[in-house]
């Protein structure tokens, strides 16, 4: 390489900026996307010692989260019928007739609060060491929308009991929306309300729950963990003392880190099979006009 291209490569020069001015624009617009997903980057990089840390992993066990869901979610979906008349009865039948189905019900709850609070962990974590800027403002995006994912699976598998309690915040939750500026409140009602009847409402989230927001998800996961192989793991924060060799030296993927994410993901069920058990969930009243004008609203 001459003089001349070293003083180029070294000013940030790219042969784009020579073409016509529409083709530098599409130049850049390409770059960009590149930079943001990594489309000319290897998959599978190894990751820093640093990295062995549980508050690297927080979305990684917010995933766990997940899947344990997934998995009680299918095992209820057997005997649970999404009506208003039986939606109950199908779940207090799990709770006394199916084999430790109480405790299914207990693990299915307790991980879903586990799964919000871990996404709200990971979002301030990385908004405070500062990830979500360059280049990773389409990751940062990309996980701000799976946050809200999450807290529509809260909000939809609320109602599904048909508990007093659940029916009531729930209609609660929907008279909020009213407030949102139009049409967007309309739309979002429309979606998750449909005609206004109870077996309408029941159903759309039924059908959002277990079919449209897993579907969502695993669409944004799977471009979000592209863009972390792109990317890498992000760098620590800054300070006084810098971060040792020791600690940057990278380890494979496999088997070094998958292990030690295997290591997290059985601490964390453990955990979750523990509470479960030493808190097991009491079913609320099924949901009456009447019972429900008997209760006081509480937050």
């Amino acid at each position: 390489m001459s003089e001349q291209e070293e003083e180029k490569a070294r000013s940030g020069y790219h042969p784009s900026e020579e073409a016509p001015t529409h083709e530098r624009a599409l130049a850049r617009v390409v770059h960009w996307f590149d930079v943001q997903l990594g489309l000319s980057y290897e998959m599978l990089r190894p990751a820093p010692t640093y990295s062995v840390n549980p508050f690297y992993w927080l979305g990684a066990l917010a995933v766990v989260a997940f899947a344990i869901q997934g998995v009680t979610g299918a095992i209820m979906m057997i005997y649970y019928i999404p009506t208003p008349f039986q939606a109950y009865s199908s779940t207090l039948f799990i709770f006394k007739n199916v084999s430790y189905g109480r405790f299914l019900e207990t693990v299915h709850l307790y991980t879903a609060y586990a799964m919000i609070m871990l996404a709200f962990m990971h979002m301030m974590r990385n908004y405070f060491v500062s990830t979500n800027k360059k280049p990773r403002e389409l990751m940062w995006m990309t996980g701000m929308i799976m946050g809200f994912v999450t807290l529509g699976f809260g909000f939809t598998g609320y109602l599904l009991p048909w508990t007093v309690v659940s029916k009531s915040a729930t209609d609660v939750g929907i008279g909020m929306m009213a407030a949102l500026p139009q049409p967007l409140s309309g739309f979002i009602q429309f979606l998750i309300v449909g005609g206004g009847t109870d077996s309408g409402t029941i159903l759309r989230f039924y059908d959002l729950h277990v079919v449209v927001l897993p579907g969502v998800l695993l669409l944004l996961l799977v471009g979000k963990m592209y863009m972390l192989e792109a990317h890498g793991v992000s760098e620590p924060v800054a300070g006084p003392i810098p971060v040792p060799e020791k600690k940057r030296r990278l380890i494979p993927i496999f088997p070094d880190l998958t292990i030690y994410l295997l290591e997290l993901a059985a601490m964390f069920g453990a955990a979750m099979l523990l509470i479960s058990l030493a808190f097991p969930l009491d079913l609320a009243p099924v949901y009456t006009p009447t019972l429900a004008a008997q209760y006081a609203s509480q937050p």
